[in-house]
């Protein structure tokens, strides 16, 4: 009704614009689906067929508008027949584009068929070489087994022809002595005629003899003369043919000595397998390395079992508290301190198995006694660790009661068990059990200092092991021990792994190493050279990571201390100064462990996320009094720490963290 109260011409030009906006938001349309060109060309046509239908039926209601919508009319018939070709020209192109994909899709078709045809005339001849080298392999069995038959037919004639080789040489010397008999024999008789014929010759001179007895005598002479030519021609013969069977009887030494090397080896192991089994009733024991192996562990076993036996036989030069037994040693030379200890109170802070407020006697402990009752102690302790974590002071006193049931005896040996760690304060096992006792160390460092010798003597296992095929024969070459040292410390600085080596040779010497007695104990509970430097080495250098922890974390505070002014108490660090310190000295240090270093230095709960904003502060001194128990392990070098402990240039760790 509102267009009806306008003018025809303003009605029109409204409809128009109103036509041409659709046309302009139906060509966006079209431009947004070119992907589909052909159908959403089908649509523009019937739209503009639409739009052509409705000026028609607009011309026909305002006649007055008829210039104006027969332009318009002409402009959409054009619009459309445009549209018409251009949906004609999609499809042909669509067409076409099918038409080569058919095309595309039948030659891909026929290259895969013949891709598989050749794959199947590949495999066939495939099959047909594996059957024709599965039955070269079965000629060449046969081959080895007829030669085989062969090896062992030559042997047996080999062992006639050296009999009768044999044989002949005897009949040979026979003959040859025989000869020499008829020789001297002959050369006797010649020599006799010859003697006769000179002294009738002589006798002829001087009386006249009748000439039948001297034509004789000549012709005798002359057939002793060919009897000798004789047997010297016979002598060559002889002597060739001996020559001959000599040659013929080296050549079938030399036979025999090839045959001898073909199976010397076989016949060996049969040998040491045989004298294995009977013996030692041993199967396994197939050459004289292994049998060699053998001995050489039964005789540690032997020489242990001998040194338990010496140990039972003299319990007064042990000390019989060893085995359970509390009674008092007798005074040597050396100072065992005061005949009694003063009790130190009953007080919480005190462990429980030294809690005691009147003397305790003194036990005089020796070393090995004190290695003894510490290695007992932390075995136990690693044992009930997992089901039952209570403090250690109270485990070690309800230990020695089950062992020794005496309160008072109990206070005795945990007294004069720290007065001779005191005493033998060089010893690493002591020096450890004394600060895991005051609390300035875990025990976790106690059994990681364990499992790191455990770790070299495995790896050494495993790498004989790889050398010798399976078999370790319990020793590796001193350089091939030095390269599985230096790839188990990876960390280690080279100056530190040149002692090691220098150790390891002063032990074990320069030749072969035998691994698993590297970190054996003596009678007095003395390890080598090379174990105490080890366990020495861990020592140091978690005193060194400690160390440059401390130095990190004092770095990083205010203005004033880095200056020198004021005291360390007073130097706080926060979270964030904290781990970056952590990350400088150990870069390659993951997450995880620095959150867990970070939890103990500021005293917060295990598991709890640190938010570096939460404003949590802790003085360095406290800081580092709380990690040093901790049982920290480095992860990697940054470089200035590398040079300025003598390393050099080391280069830094980013993958596995301690």
């Amino acid at each position: 009704p509102a267009e009806d109260s306008c003018s025809p011409s303003a009605a029109g030009a409204s409809f128009m614009s109103r036509v041409h906006r659709r046309l302009a938001e139906d060509d966006e349309q079209d431009q947004l689906s070119e992907s589909n060109a052909g159908e959403s060309n089908t649509v523009d046509s019937s739209r503009a067929a639409i739009a052509l239908a409705s000026l028609k039926d607009l011309l026909l209601a305002f006649p007055s508008l008829s210039p104006v919508l027969q332009r318009c009319v002409g402009e959409l018939d054009m619009e459309l027949t445009s549209l018409r070709l251009q949906v004609k020209q999609q499809i042909s192109k669509a067409e076409r584009a099918t038409a080569e994909a058919r095309k595309q899709r039948m030659l891909a078709q026929n290259s895969a068929d013949a891709i598989h045809a050749e794959v199947d005339v590949r495999t066939q001849k495939v099959m047909s070489v594996l059957k024709d080298k599965e039955m070269e392999v079965d000629a060449i069995a046969q081959e080895l087994k007829d030669r085989e038959a062969r090896v062992l037919s030559q042997r047996a004639t080999i062992e006639k022809m050296k009999s009768r080789c044999q044989e002949m040489e005897s009949r040979l010397e026979s003959f040859k002595s025989g000869f020499v008999f008829q020789r001297n024999r002959d050369g006797a008789i010649a020599s006799g005629l010859q003697m006769q014929l000179e002294d009738m010759e002589k006798r002829m001179k001087d009386e006249m003899v009748p000439l039948g007895t001297f034509n004789e005598l000549r012709a005798e002479l002359g057939t002793k003369e060919q009897l000798l030519e004789q047997c010297k021609t016979e002598q060559d013969v002889y002597a060739s043919r001996l020559s001959r069977s000599q040659a013929a009887l080296q050549s079938l030494k030399s036979q025999l000595a090839v045959q001898k090397m073909l199976t010397a080896e076989a016949r060996l192991k049969q040998r040491w397998s045989a004298v294995a089994n009977q013996v030692f009733n041993r199967t396994d024991l197939t050459d004289a390395h292994s049998l060699k192996t053998f001995l050489t562990n039964l005789k540690i076993k032997i020489e242990t079992l001998e040194n338990r036996i010496y140990d039972l036989e003299h319990p007064a030069e042990e000390e019989e508290i060893v085995i359970g037994t509390v009674a008092e040693a007798k005074a040597g030379p050396e100072d065992y301190g005061p005949e009694s200890f003063p009790g130190l109170g009953d007080v919480e802070k005190i462990p429980k198995f030294l809690r005691a407020k009147h003397e305790v006697k003194n036990l005089k402990m020796k070393k090995f006694a004190a290695e003894r009752f510490i290695k007992q102690l932390m075995d136990g302790r690693r044992k009930e660790r997992v089901k039952n974590n209570e403090p250690i002071g109270d485990f070690f006193h309800r230990y020695l009661h089950l062992q020794h049931g005496n309160e008072k005896h109990v206070l005795e040996i945990g007294y004069s068990l720290l007065n001779a760690c005191e005493r033998y304060i060089e010893d690493n096992d002591c020096e450890l059990f004394l600060s895991i006792v005051r609390g300035e160390i875990s025990e976790d460092v106690y059994f990681n200092q364990i499992d790191l010798c455990e770790r070299v003597v495995k790896s050494m296992h495993d790498a004989d092991k790889r050398r010798s095929a399976g078999k370790p024969s319990g020793k590796l070459p001193s350089e091939k021990a030095k390269k599985v040292l230096k790839k188990t410390f990876k960390l280690k600085l080279q100056s530190r792994l040149e002692e090691l080596y220098a150790n390891l040779d002063s032990q074990c010497g320069v030749k072969n190493i035998v691994y698993d007695s590297l970190f054996e104990e003596d009678r007095e509970g003395n390890q080598g050279d090379f174990a105490e430097c080890v366990r020495d080495q861990y020592l140091e250098e978690r005193k060194e990571y400690l160390a440059d922890i401390e130095d990190g974390l004092r770095q990083v505070c205010d203005d004033r201390w880095r200056q020198g002014q004021g005291a360390s108490s007073n130097a706080e660090i926060t979270v964030a100064g904290a781990y970056g310190a952590i990350k400088t000295v150990d870069p390659g240090k993951p997450y995880k462990a620095v959150q867990s270093i970070l939890e103990i230095g500021f005293g917060v709960p295990k598991g709890k996320q640190l938010d570096q904003d939460e404003g949590i502060k802790a003085t360095v001194t406290a800081f580092v009094k709380r990690i040093r128990a901790f049982p920290l392990e480095r992860s990697s070098w940054a470089e200035h720490l590398a040079a300025r402990h003598g390393g050099g240039s080391v280069t830094i760790a980013d993958s596995e963290g301690s």
